[in-house]
């Protein structure tokens, strides 16, 4: 059985740790809303300790008009993670322009419960679109740690 330490100089077994993942490869998404909303689904349920959770998103966006942006933001439960502007801004250099826009992201320490975890977006004008293709998913995986502080 794997030993680690317990953060306190001891050690045991390795806890149960959850994951879990959401894959989209067909069927493009667009907004024109300047609030943020959820990305349609892409949304994962998972049940973890009193613990970080590691998310990891891929996305490839898009703003139909050139120097307008996606923001992208992540809810925990309902509570954004980021400020105005999300946790990243994918900018579209010419009309249409599609752009990588993946990022990871460390959580606070989750209460040991279930939680439910969204990517949310918006743009600042005009129309965002996120591709979802075989050669370009969408993809939202979220890890609970063993990282307590």
């Amino acid at each position: 059985m794997p030993i680690y330490s317990g953060g306190g100089g001891g050690s045991g077994s390795v806890p149960a740790l959850a994951a879990a993942t959401v894959s989209l490869t067909s069927g493009n998404i667009t907004t024109v809303s300047t609030t943020f909303v959820d990305l349609t689904g892409v949304t994962v349920t998972l049940s973890t300790g009193a613990r970080r959770a590691l998310v990891v998103f891929n996305a490839s966006a898009s703003n139909s008009t050139a120097g307008n942006a996606c923001y992208f933001d992540i809810a925990i439960d309902g509570t954004r993670q980021g400020g105005t502007n999300g946790l990243i801004e994918s900018d579209s250099g010419s009309n249409g322009l599609t752009q990588n826009a993946s990022f990871t992201y460390l959580t606070p320490v989750l209460t040991s419960a279930s939680h439910t975890i969204k990517i949310q977006w918006r743009v600042n004008a005009n129309t965002g679109t996120v591709v979802a293709s075989t050669t370009s998913p969408v993809a939202l995986m979220v890890a609970e740690l063993l990282q307590t502080t």
